[in-house]
């Protein structure tokens, strides 16, 4: 783990896992600052970590700014509760290893509980299945972004997706998308 602080009072949290076998991790955090978490995942190209996956759990965050990158696959990320001003996940899940394979597929699953942000960006890339569930965001602004591979093999996505001013609601969309 690297942390690094600059003059605009954003943290920076840079978690290498490359070189350690897959495993659970957990994060909650309390903080006025805003902070980017930056997560690299373990390499699934050795022999020994062909059907293992990373578990990313994010209990409780609340920050002025949160923004996480996450890097590799698979990964089962699950986000349980956020309060931010702004919140943004970006997920670049195709093989960064040296896993070249194409026989092996990964599945990867992500899980977002409740995310109440004034602005909130989804952008996720993706080389095999992923699932999405987001059960709730409240928000006065979203960006989603899925790349062409999201509509690829056996994919699902479904958000719950508030988007209100000042407590206002303006709209709601409920998305359920599966590709097969």
């Amino acid at each position: 783990m690297t942390t690094s602080t600059n003059s605009s009072s954003e943290k920076s949290i840079y978690f290498n896992l490359i070189d350690l076998p897959p495993s659970s991790w957990n994060l909650s955090l309390n903080s006025n600052e805003s902070i980017a978490l930056d997560v690299v995942l373990p390499s699934t190209g050795y022999p020994s970590y062909f059907n293992t996956t990373t578990n990313l759990t994010f209990t409780n965050i609340q920050a002025n700014r949160f923004s996480t990158n996450i890097n590799g696959m698979p990964v089962n990320l699950q986000v349980d509760r956020v309060h931010t001003k702004q919140f943004s996940l970006i997920m670049n899940a195709t093989d960064n290893t040296m896993n070249r394979n194409p026989k092996i597929q990964h599945l990867s699953d992500v899980i977002i509980g409740h995310v109440k942000s004034e602005q909130f960006e989804l952008n996720l890339t993706k080389s095999d299945n992923m699932h999405l569930y987001v059960q709730r965001f409240d928000s006065a602004t979203a960006e989603l972004y899925l790349d062409s591979n999201y509509c690829t093999n056996e994919s699902s996505l479904e958000i719950n997706l508030n988007l209100s001013k000042n407590g206002k609601k303006k709209i709601s969309f409920q998305f359920h998308i599966y590709f097969f």
